[in-house]
């Protein structure tokens, strides 16, 4: 029946989920294609350089509501959606709707507001993340792998990621000082190593993929030489990956 549009929708009960999730990517990624499926939202997609790949899954487990007829891909602005999720305050609860040619948002709580967000046209070229083999997978706690990126950042744009028995390496060198921080082997929270492992890699783009540091419990480092680094960010109901390249060395 022409103009009835299938039915899509899902409440989150914790804005600062949804919202810090998405301000993580929305550093990287301008536009996306949201996919809502059975179990759950979806989104992949590579920054306009392709130098970092995102790739979220955030199951419905974690929605108080959400109820689909059949799997929906939502073509959507990430600066909008952003501008939208920032209007949320703690104990407000974010209802998403299909309407039409929308995406309905809804804050609700002593008032009910709502946002249409315009859905737009997103090539869907097939994105594939690669099979990489890593020497390296180390599990640590994300506050401090935050405070390595900044300590690293007071002398220079790029850092060094390294893994060895000793354990995890973020060192940084440049014309104002050098910067080596160590997380011990026995102050990570899983430590898998079969060889030593670097890569260097650009700060500003770990400044904007460890704002993800927000949601999660842990971070998983895939570490191997001269290969994108893989961060996993881990929480209950979510996962939220980024591959980010290695910069050439000219040491």
């Amino acid at each position: 029946m022409n103009g009835v549009s299938k039915m899509f929708r899902a409440i989150m009960p914790e804005p600062k989920i949804m919202r810090n999730t998405f301000a993580a990517i929305s550093n990287l990624i301008d536009e996306a294609n949201l996919k809502a499926k059975e179990d759950g939202l979806y989104l992949r997609a590579m920054d306009p350089a392709h130098v970092a790949l995102v790739d979220m899954e955030m199951r419905k487990e974690i929605f108080e509501e959400y109820e689909i007829d059949e799997e929906k891909t939502f073509g959507i602005d990430l600066d909008r959606l952003m501008t939208v999720l920032k209007r949320a305050k703690s104990d407000d609860r974010i209802i998403l709707e299909h309407k039409e040619e929308v995406l309905r948002i809804t804050i609700e709580n002593s008032a009910k507001r709502s946002f249409d967000l315009p859905l737009i046209d997103v090539s869907e070229e097939e994105i594939r993340i690669p099979e990489l083999d890593y020497p390296c997978v180390i599990e640590i706690d994300p506050d401090a792998f935050e405070a390595g990126i900044k300590d690293a950042e007071t002398v220079s744009d790029h850092v060094t990621l390294k893994a060895s028995e000793d354990g995890f390496f973020i060192v940084a060198k440049g014309d104002l000082g050098n910067v080596e921080v160590q997380i011990r082997k026995e102050q990570t929270l899983t430590f898998d190593i079969n060889e030593s492992a670097r890569s260097m890699f650009s700060i500003e783009y770990l400044k904007d993929i460890l704002k993800a540091s927000k949601i999660a419990d842990s971070i998983k480092v895939y570490l191997g030489n001269d290969i994108p680094v893989k961060l996993e960010f881990l929480a209950p109901g979510i996962k939220l990956t980024f591959l980010l390249a290695p910069r050439i060395e000219s040491e």
